[in-house]
């Protein structure tokens, strides 16, 4: 998908959202939740897109062919701080070594089940240090 689509469509749903606004401008907590969903769906659709073309970068690289053959196209999704981010990746297989791995992520650093973003993990992390535990009366 492409950043011309992803911002199109992002326009088209907050001026949605702003005439549903100024039909009744006292749904302003709508208004300003429908904006942020529109925003946070535009940033992880734009994030998705943008690790797919990364990876059609590596299979496209001339260093990547010399060592590298490819195998297959596999999709993946990481819980970001944004949404859901999907995309596509591609196993490749050493040459050499006969050893199997996704480049994509062995670049971003990504283990094989990883799920979370380091950001979104981060804030999981920080929101449960800051977070008091309630304890149950009788303990």
């Amino acid at each position: 998908m492409t950043i011309i689509t992803l911002i199109k469509e992002l326009v088209e749903e907050v001026l949605d959202a702003e005439d549903k606004f100024f039909d009744d401008i006292r749904n302003f907590p709508e208004y300003e939740e429908t904006v942020n969903q529109a925003s946070q769906k535009f940033a992880s659709r734009f994030l998705g897109s943008s690790l797919t073309a990364a990876d059609e970068m590596i299979r496209q690289s001339g260093i990547r062919k010399k060592d590298y053959n490819i195998q297959r196209r596999d999709d993946r999704s990481l819980i970001s701080t944004v949404g859901d981010i999907s995309f596509t990746h591609t196993l490749f297989r050493n040459k050499q070594t006969g050893e199997y791995k996704y480049l994509l992520d062995e670049l971003l650093k990504l283990p094989e089940h990883e799920r979370l973003t380091t950001m979104a993990e981060a804030k999981i992390l920080n929101e449960a240090e800051y977070t008091p535990i309630s304890m149950p009366p009788n303990l």
